[in-house]
């Protein structure tokens, strides 16, 4: 497929030297900062010859650059975070223009075979009410969300499964409550990202992690969506995409 790139940050640049390995070519990057762009602003001019745009930008720009896009009808992958209490709106975006889109708060597939994990031990630790829950992740310096994606995410998949559980807090300077799921992070150096999910009780600890070892873990989970494109329809999350191809095969 022919790509644009839309942000070139970390991911884009990873995006753009992989895309060859798994067949497919950057011919366009959108990005108003980076002097390696081939045009400042999204537009019929620096998209009209890709067949999807794969959108890494900010949680600032990330819903006019979705508007902007559909609006061309061109499919998108979308790997920014921070945005997803959008999505019922940009569903309907989708649903307008008639647009794919597949999104992802984290594409790496382990990432998500990781969640699938929490949502089915947290379903059991439901049934005995004697865990308490926790979730702790670490990036790298320069990631510019705190706490990450992944780990609201995580902290929503629990929130889904167990009933004593029913508020996410991040910013916390006291005595949590019975009802909270404090998740917590720490910004240091080149870590890719590490996340972990701790259900503790009076008698043990269960320790649920996951850890990145290089920025290809994200690309090739967009590649993955990419391959898969043509049998979406709409919108869907990339785990909702991984779940179904895993559970056919």
């Amino acid at each position: 497929m022919k790509l644009s790139l839309i942000g070139f940050g970390k991911m884009g640049r990873t995006i753009k030297n992989l895309a060859e390995k798994y067949n497919h070519k950057v011919i366009s990057i959108v990005d108003p900062y980076s002097k390696e762009a081939t045009h400042r602003e999204i537009s019929n001019e620096s998209i009209q010859d890709s067949d999807v745009c794969i959108e890494f930008s900010t949680p600032e720009s990330v819903i006019s650059n979705i508007e902007a896009i559909a609006r061309l009808k061109k499919d998108l992958v979308v790997g920014t975070t921070g945005w997803h209490n959008e999505l019922n709106r940009v569903k309907e975006l989708v649903e307008q223009t008639g647009i794919k889109l597949i999104y992802a708060s984290n594409f790496a597939i382990g990432v998500n075979l990781f969640f699938m994990i929490v949502r089915y031990c947290a379903r059991l630790v439901n049934q005995l009410n004697s865990y308490d829950v926790s979730i702790f992740e670490v990036h790298h310096s320069q990631k510019k969300d705190i706490p990450s994606g992944t780990a609201i995410t995580l902290g929503d998949i629990i929130r889904d499964e167990m009933k004593q559980k029913d508020e996410i807090v991040t910013n916390l300077t006291g005595k949590i409550d019975p009802n909270q799921i404090h998740i917590t992070g720490i910004r240091c150096g080149n870590i890719f990202g590490e996340h972990s999910v701790i259900l503790d009780s009076n008698v043990d600890t269960i320790l649920l992690s996951h850890r990145a070892k290089n920025r290809e873990i994200f690309a090739e989970g967009v590649f993955f969506a990419l391959d898969r494109l043509n049998k979406v329809k709409g919108m869907i999350s990339f785990q909702d995409l991984l779940r179904d191809t895993l559970l056919k095969v």
